[in-house]
């Protein structure tokens, strides 16, 4: 059973063509961070009720020629923490981040559907020109991301996992993939619909 405060039940609309938007956490959202190229982001979501992930969106701020980036879900590996496991689907084509604009990629009822609640990660990665996004920092999600074995002298609330070299289609992650943590991540946007 979970508590009432920490519910995070969707309203969903019965088709794609009516889906509902909703914002990841924002914290402290910061205009403009030049990405790593190829730099693989997962911010974790909880979901409590079934639904279809119709379309991860990320908002570009600036022209930089030739960036693209990919978005996807993926389903929690299931172990005693939070950690992102199998691919559940990748948008259908990429995302323009070469110039200032909210861009959208589309999942489908096949490669985007949250199937049971629990936990959940969107993904991101830009390629081929490290684009500039909004991002987000300082929010405690409620989903507790390890930083590591090594007390830091200061540390800013970890949101994201990430892996580098990511130049393809949405990397696989193995339980023994070493994810890094993060305390920027892109900021994210999606629509879900009825399952």
């Amino acid at each position: 059973m979970s508590l009432p405060y920490l519910r995070q039940a969707r309203n969903v609309a019965a088709t794609a063509a009516t889906a509902r938007y909703y914002t990841m956490p924002l914290g402290v959202i910061s205009a403009g961070v030049a990405q790593t190229t190829g730099k693989q982001f997962w911010i974790p979501v909880r979901f409590d009720n079934k639904c279809i992930v119709n379309k991860i969106g990320v908002r570009a701020t600036s022209t930089v020629s030739g960036s693209v980036s990919r978005v996807g879900i993926y389903k929690d590996a299931g172990l005693f923490h939070p950690r992102p496991g199998d691919l559940i689907g990748e948008a259908s084509a990429t995302l323009n981040t070469a110039a200032a604009a909210y861009v959208e990629g589309t999942l489908t009822a096949a490669n985007g559907a949250v199937t049971k609640p629990g936990l959940y990660w969107l993904s991101i990665v830009t390629q081929t020109a490290a684009g500039t996004l909004d991002s987000a920092s300082a929010i405690d999600s409620g989903i507790p991301l390890d930083f590591g074995t090594t007390a830091p002298a200061a540390v800013g609330t970890v949101g994201a996992y990430s892996v580098l070299l990511v130049t393809g289609a949405l990397a696989s992650v193995a339980n023994t993939t070493a994810l890094t943590a993060n305390t920027v991540w892109p900021w994210l946007y999606y629509s879900v619909y009825n399952a």
